[in-house]
């Protein structure tokens, strides 16, 4: 019981890193296009 909670809170996790890597990428790529755009 308790293995399979951890197991699930580490997917969780791993779940939230993911999700901030691309939200992460996801501002890079636009303000670059920001950048390209105003110059």
């Amino acid at each position: 019981m308790l293995r399979i909670s951890s197991t699930t809170f580490n997917h969780r996790d791993l779940h939230k890193q993911r999700n901030m890597l691309f939200f992460l990428s996801l501002i890079n790529t636009s303000h670059k296009k920001f950048v390209l755009w105003t110059s």
